[in-house]
């Protein structure tokens, strides 16, 4: 290995990256290397070619659906690479040649055995071989070549995710995501031992076993169950090999139900701590199965899933776990509790199902079960198909105010969590009336609603004497709170809420022991409830509850579970499981592969039916046997039937008249379909005739106005392509005001020339004064189009655009300039069109040329001969070919019999053009040929003397021999005259492509001219287009400041009358002050004359 390369592994293929480095610059080079098809071919690649692209992107799909998959890589010595497949197959790819061979193909028949069940998860490579690991054995493989051999096979325990050898090669060493580790020493010793069990893994749930020990059962996420006693010590432990959601404990026997993701439910033996069994699995779904619950009695098992169905199972062994029927609830199952009422004889079952309208996480939809304790299993609880009848079960259903997350069920009361207002509710349930039709849809209102969780959702369990309530959360809090008053509660940090919280808790059977999961920290807490103080009479009660339950159940516990204790082993149990010593690994059941075919590797396994399809395809075969007889004497009434009707049939045809029994039947048909063809055709018409206005208004608009349209000319040899500038005529508005613009800028012009003549001005003075006001024009007009030679010269110069006219005036002109500048380069480019079309016909000309050189030198070479696109050729869109219409033509009756005629009248001038007897008979007189052509030379060929084929060499005369040595001269000359010949047509046609070759890049060369030009055409008219913008604007914000002024001037008139106005009125007002004061100083002076007469 040269370790400058990197090897990734994609879907369908690798990426090898060659690492180049300079000094401390390291650089990667990919390169991708496709892998085969399953038969071990590569997909065939065509080359580009003029069919449908839908069709290539169909085949292209298909041929990346169909590579192998990579799974493992290793490195060779020389630094190859063996591939191994996900569909078994090994490969050896070469990185510097892509080349990929096919070292073991598991479908042909020379495929070794013991290669067609493995499937390579890991290789690595070996001193003698390579070392391949597959799901439930590792090979040592020897490769010579092509051929492989299997020198030695150990087989796992478990599946591993790594593999690799110590660096003295004699040492393998192997990991598994479960936290085993491995070794194996073939020199010493032909078994893998463990070394390492760390019980790594996220727990999906956990719960204690219903004994005196405290024994808890756990799920990892791998799919492990272990038993763990009550000092924290892994007891066991059983790999299921597949990955599980749920788990219950039985309360009558020693066993644990298992949930898979494969929608199995699996039955485990826990008599035997140390070593757990499984004993029995059932198929109820095709989806997960998402909850397990057990009564408090045993009596049943209640499974749910996504699909709504809930399904009732025996709890009993003694019953062998059988399924007792399901019932289809109204939405997605969020959550499921039991309760057994044992007063009742019956068994309560809550679920909370989301409906269409609520979010998938939480629901305001309860559903309560009720189903009797006893005879739940005979004929009359089920019907046909095994939904429970509606005498057994009883069904009520209730909604909430706010959507819940998670509940459980009491004796009369429900317990539940909603996340949106994050609070603790309860509910009580109405009183069993009876009547089922008073149940249904009933609002709950909850009758006490306290704080819940800071970080939820929350999961809540009920203790089994249903005194206290659990709840936990994301934020890791397990919360203890009594049923009767729900406001105070006992809390402990149970988990790391950054780390998720905790995912579930459950209670012991005294309700003393709580167990809480953890969502991603991978622990496990057992909690255990200690109470002083005056509360110690609910820890005697639980005690209480505790024994009287077991006392109850004990004499149910020792008839059934000796009966699970007999129960045999599910399946086969791993040969290394069982020899292990050490009790952490345990044996190991594969639950998701069995009776598989070797010949079948690459095909999809069968699905598996569930419960359910197995009863109807049972019941479908019940009455397939029940009706058969029925069903074969309709059949054979039925060809009774069809051989009478097809004989009438044939009657009818050799009849001259056809007779209706029902004509009136007959003509209300005749006049529906003639109606309905009637408003198909009108609709057909109307459609024709709104389309044929909208392609005329279409056309008209954006076609006929056209003065030039919009056409591309591509280039031969390259990707370049040029754009001409679509025109518009322009109109009579346009042209008048250009007109009347440039007539007054000749007058301006022409009134400035005289205002500036200077008589006085010598001749040298002039001339120099034309030369600065040409440097300066290009500064002062600011213009590219003026270098170009496309300008107006009635154009103002920059600081003559004083007035709004003037700029009105500039607007005009510019807009003129850029349809100079577009005009000009159309003329360019429509000259290079032609151009183009000449080449194409020279082109055209030399190719049949060249096919007709080849036909005489018997050559099969495909010539390039290229031809103009729609976007070159735009006339071509608005004509349809007749290789486009895929519908047969409709023709009239006149059409027909002018067709008929037109073909008749070709059938006869090819008569008498074959029956020309004049060119025949000039034909036989001159033998065909008039002169011998020079290209005929390669059609000749000089015929043997007759003697050659009737006489041995020996046999001839001397003038034969002399005939013979002529034969041998003439036919050699005739050669040697054909071999140069065709050395000329050879030459001819490398003169032809030559020239070809020379014409095409000439034009590529003008083209890219014609490129430059429009870039400085199109940068042109961008600026003259920018100077136009500019002179928008002031004009828009002049006049917006002339309106602003007028508006000022008129606000101030009215406020100057205004002013003059209010003078006024204040005059009179002071006048009317004056008056009153007058008055006033009278009316005192009289006042205290009066005081001082009567005094």
């Amino acid at each position: 290995m040269n370790g400058l390369q990197l090897c990734s592994l994609g879907t369908a293929s690798l990426t090898v990256w060659n690492i180049a480095k300079s000094d401390s610059l390291h650089v990667l080079q990919p390169s991708t290397i496709k892998l085969p098809a399953p038969g071990g071919t590569f997909s065939e690649s065509q080359a580009p070619s003029s069919q449908n692209v839908s069709n290539i992107m169909a085949k292209l799909h298909q041929s990346t659906r169909a590579r192998l998959t990579p799974s493992a890589i290793c490195w060779t010595a020389t630094s190859k690479l063996y591939v191994g497949c996900a569909e078994g197959f090994l490969l050896l790819v070469d990185p510097e040649s892509h080349s990929v061979s096919v070292l073991s193909n598991p479908t042909s028949a020379e495929s070794i055995p013991e290669l067609r069940r493995n499937s390579f998860q890991r290789l690595t490579p070996n001193n003698n071989g390579l070392i391949a690991v597959g799901k439930e054995s590792v090979v040592h493989l020897q490769i010579k070549g092509s051929q492989i051999n299997i020198a030695q096979t150990w087989k796992l325990e478990r599946p591993v995710t790594t593999v690799m050898y110590s660096p003295d090669y004699k040492t393998l060493l192997f990991s598994s995501n479960t936290g085993q580790i491995y070794v194996l020493n073939p020199a010493q010793s032909d078994r893998i031992v463990k070394i390492f069990d760390v019980l790594s893994g996220n727990f999906v749930t956990a719960t204690l076993l219903h004994n005196d020990k405290n024994i808890c059962v756990s799920l990892k996420e791998s799919g492990e169950l272990q038993l763990w006693s009550s000092d924290g010590i892994c007891i066991s432990s059983l790999s299921l090999q597949v990955e599980v959601t749920c788990l219950a404990c039985c309360p009558v026997a020693h066993y644990a139900a298992v949930g898979t993701t494969t929608g199995k439910v699996l039955f485990i033996d826990l008599n035997q701590e140390q070593r757990p069994r499984m004993v029995h699995e059932v198929l109820l779904y095709h989806s997960a199965v998402d909850h397990l619950v057990f009564d408090h009695d045993g009596h049943y098992l209640f499974t749910g899933g996504s699909d709504s169905h809930i399904y009732v199972l025996e709890a009993r062994p003694s019953k062998m776990f059988s399924v007792i029927g399901y019932t289809v609830l109204s939405g997605c199952i969020l959550s499921l509790s039991a309760q057994c009422n044992r007063d009742m004889n019956e068994v309560k079952v809550l679920a909370l199902c989301a409906g269409e309208e609520d979010r998938k996480k939480d629901s305001s939809l309860l559903t309560l079960l009720s189903l009797p304790t006893q005879n739940l299993g005979g004929p009359d609880s089920i019907d046909r198909h095994g939904c429970l009848s509606s005498h057994v079960l009883k069904v009520f259903t209730f909604t909430v105010p706010r959507p819940l997350t998670s509940c459980v069920l009491g004796l009369s009361e429900i317990f539940a969590y909603c996340h949106r207002s994050k609070t603790l509710q309860r509910f009580v349930l109405p009183e069993d009336k009876g009547d089922l039709s008073d149940q249904q849809g009933v609002e709950l209102k909850p009758v006490q609603e306290v704080r819940g969780h800071p970080l939820g959702p929350a999961s809540l369990a009920l203790s089994p004497h249903r005194l206290w309530l659990a709840s936990v959360g994301r934020d890791g809090l397990l919360r203890i709170r009594q049923t009767a008053s729900m406001e105070r509660y006992i809390e402990l940090q149970c988990h790391s809420c950054r780390l998720g919280g905790v995912r579930n808790v459950s209670f012991s059977t005294d309700g003393c022991t709580l167990l809480t999961v953890g969502l991603k920290d991978g622990s496990l807490v057992c909690t255990n409830i200690r109470v002083k103080g005056g509360d110690v009479s609910k820890m005697n009660e639980a005690t209480q509850y505790s024994k009287s339950t077991a006392y109850f159940l004990k004499n149910i516990f020792d008839t059934e579970n000796p009966i699970l204790i007999n129960f045999p082993v599910w399946g086969q149990v791993s040969p290394v499981g069982t020899e292990t010593p050490e009790v952490s690994g345990g044996p190991s059941v594969n639950v998701t592969e069995r009776d598989r075919d070797d010949n079948n590797l690459l095909r999809a396994p069968p699905s598996q039916p569930t419960w359910l399809e197995s009863r109807r395809e049972g019941l479908l075969k019940e009455d397939q046997e029940k009706y058969s007889e029925m069903k074969k004497n309709l059949m054979e009434t039925i060809k009774e039937l069809r051989d009478s009707i097809q004989e009438m049939i044939r009657d009818s045809e050799n009849q001259p008249e056809h007779f209706n029994l029902d004509v009136e039947e007959e003509r209300r048909l005749e006049a529906m379909v003639e109606q309905e063809v009637t408003r198909v055709r009108t609709e057909i018409e109307w459609d024709i005739v709104e389309k044929c206005y909208l392609r005329d208004v279409l056309k008209r608009e954006c076609w006929d106005t056209m003065k030039v349209i919009s056409r591309t000319i591509k280039a031969f040899h390259s990707d370049l392509e040029v754009l001409n500038y679509p025109l518009k005529e322009q109109t009579a508005k346009e042209l008048e005001d250009l007109c009347r613009v440039q007539n007054m800028r000749k007058l301006e012009k022409a009134a400035c020339s005289l205002g500036n003549l200077k008589k006085d001005l010598s001749a040298q003075e002039e001339e120099e004064e034309k030369k600065v006001q040409d440097a300066e024009t290009a500064t002062v007009t600011g213009s590219i189009s003026a270098q170009l030679g496309y300008s107006n010269p009635y154009v103002y110069d920059q600081f003559s655009l004083k007035t709004i006219e003037q700029r009105i005036n500039q607007i005009v002109l510019l807009q003129d300039v850029i349809y100079r500048v577009k005009t000009a380069f159309n003329a360019d480019f429509e000259a290079l069109h032609k151009q183009k079309m000449k080449e194409l016909k020279r082109v055209r000309d030399r190719n049949k040329h060249i096919r007709e050189i080849m036909l005489q030198l018997d050559m099969h070479e495909e010539l390039w001969e290229p031809s103009l696109t729609n976007s070159e050729w735009p006339e071509r869109l608005l004509a349809v070919e007749v290789s486009e219409i895929r519908a047969e033509r409709y023709l009239t009756a006149e059409q027909k019999e002018e067709e008929e005629r037109r073909k008749l009248e070709e059938e006869r001038r090819l008569a008498a053009q074959a029956d020309d007897s004049r060119e025949r008979a000039l034909d036989d007189m001159m033998d065909g040929v008039l002169e011998v052509k020079k290209e005929d030379i390669l059609k000749m060929e000089i015929p043997l003397p007759e003697f050659v084929l009737t006489k041995p060499d020996i046999q001839w005369s001397e003038e034969e021999k002399k005939v013979f040595k002529e034969y041998e001269k003439k036919a050699r000359e005739l050669s040697e005259e054909k071999e140069k010949y065709k050395k000329l047509l050879e030459i001819e046609i490398k003169k032809l492509h030559q020239s070809t070759k020379e014409a095409t890049e000439r034009f590529d060369e003008n083209l890219a001219k014609l490129l430059e030009k429009k870039v400085n055409c199109t940068v042109a008219i961008y600026q003259e287009e920018l100077k136009i913008t500019y002179l928008v604007e002031s004009v828009l914000r002049e006049e917006e400041m002339r309106s602003q002024e007028q508006e000022l001037k008129l606000q101030l008139e009215k406020m100057l009358a205004y002013k003059d106005e209010t003078g006024e009125r204040l005059k009179k007002l002071e006048d009317e002050v004056e008056l009153l004061q007058e008055t006033y100083d009278n009316v005192v002076l009289e006042d205290k004359v009066s005081q001082l007469i009567k005094y």
